[in-house]
């Protein structure tokens, strides 16, 4: 849907020869959402990413060329991120993107991108919706786990605790559509029958009509895919008012604090997957609050130190212009995972989950 959008509004982008290297300095973009409902997870990544890129400036660079971070809001949506990477691109003349933050549902910046032949790497993008979308994944990265492992891990322990009936709720949106398609091919594998489906309007106010038909299947548990948190909020309130008992599963940016602090026993019970980290994320931590004075926030704060470092570490490797071989080639030891690399689907490598559920106002694990 974006991604055609963004077809007209590509201003006629060609890919640049002048290079961004010029006086000792690199440039490098991010496209990060900082204002609108994913702007918790942008403002995490920016200042992941800027701890990233300080801390190589301060160990010579790139080859002894300095980096230089230049930001864009996307607004945390398409139209916003199509004219950040516009930007970026034209008047900053940047070689290489950090972000776009949810470059699941705001795929309109990666056309713009690999028009002008410019790599793109996202902290929190789905590489799996730009399959469903058609999109090509050509010098697009995403250090953000694989969504798919997440569906099979929900389901898993959903087949061990007796649970085989779903109803699966989404909006339409390109991510939160791919996640009800991956959460339904998926469940045919593990016997879990999908009694219902259905697609509600982005952004509804009222779901009370959705969550009437909830009630004709009294044993089946139900996967809820929607993009805001303030929607997911809703939703589960209408549906706790209606008195409907049965179990939600939803993905893991239901693990938001601010959501939590605001609707303790809305989400009460929620059972979701969660990233399981396997690196350094201690030293992150304390990094992080050595520069901020704060720990790091949103979900995909690590996974945006570690895209900024894979990045860096490509770029040492060889001009611009092969980073989107070299990026293919390196490897860091990782903050979300061990060592961060990616596969020929441009995946991070070794990102797995854990279950966890929302129990007397906290996140708690699930056994």
């Amino acid at each position: 849907m974006v991604v055609v959008a963004a077809i007209g509004i590509w201003f006629g982008i060609s890919k640049r020869q002048a290079p961004a290297v010029e006086g000792g300095t690199i440039r490098i973009g991010a496209a990060l959402g900082l204002s609108g409902f994913c702007a918790d997870f942008g403002e995490g990544e920016k200042k992941a990413i800027e701890l990233a890129i300080d801390e190589a400036n301060k160990n010579g660079g790139v080859n002894g060329k300095t980096i230089q971070l230049i930001t864009e809001d996307t607004f945390c949506d398409g139209k916003g991120t199509a004219s950040a990477v516009q930007k970026l691109i034209s008047v900053n003349k940047v070689e290489v993107i950090l972000g776009p933050t949810w470059g699941d549902s705001f795929q309109s910046g990666f056309p713009i991108a690999q028009k002008a032949g410019i790599v793109s790497i996202s902290p929190s993008a789905a590489m799996e919706a730009l399959e469903f979308t058609g999109a090509s994944n050509d010098r697009v990265y995403s250090t953000w786990f694989p969504q798919r492992s997440e569906i099979e891990f929900l389901q898993k322990y959903a087949v061990r605790k007796g649970v085989k009936e779903f109803v699966v709720l989404y909006e339409n949106d390109p991510f939160t559509e791919m996640m009800a398609k991956l959460f339904e091919s998926e469940a045919v594998k593990v016997g879990i029958k999908i009694s219902h489906s259905e697609e509600t309007t982005l952004g509804a106010d009222d779901y009370r009509t959705v969550i009437a038909k909830v009630k004709a299947y009294p044993n089946a548990a139900v996967f809820i895919s929607f993009i805001a948190p303030e929607i997911k909020a809703k939703f589960l309130k209408q549906f706790k008012e209606l008195g409907l008992k049965n179990t939600v599963f939803s993905s893991a940016d239901i693990e938001n604090q601010a959501l939590l602090d605001s609707f303790p026993k809305v989400l009460e019970g929620v059972v979701f997957g969660s990233a399981k980290i396997t690196g350094n994320t201690v030293d992150f931590v304390n990094k992080h609050k050595a520069k901020f004075g704060t720990e790091p926030q949103g979900a995909a704060a690590g996974q945006a130190y570690d895209a900024a470092n894979i990045l860096i570490e490509a770029l040492k490797k060889g001009p611009v212009s092969d980073l989107n071989t070299n990026i293919t080639k390196v490897s860091v030891p990782g903050t979300t995972v061990k060592e961060v690399k990616f596969n020929d689907k441009h995946q991070v490598v070794g990102g797995g989950y854990t279950l966890k559920t929302i129990k007397d106002g906290q996140f708690v694990d699930l056994k």
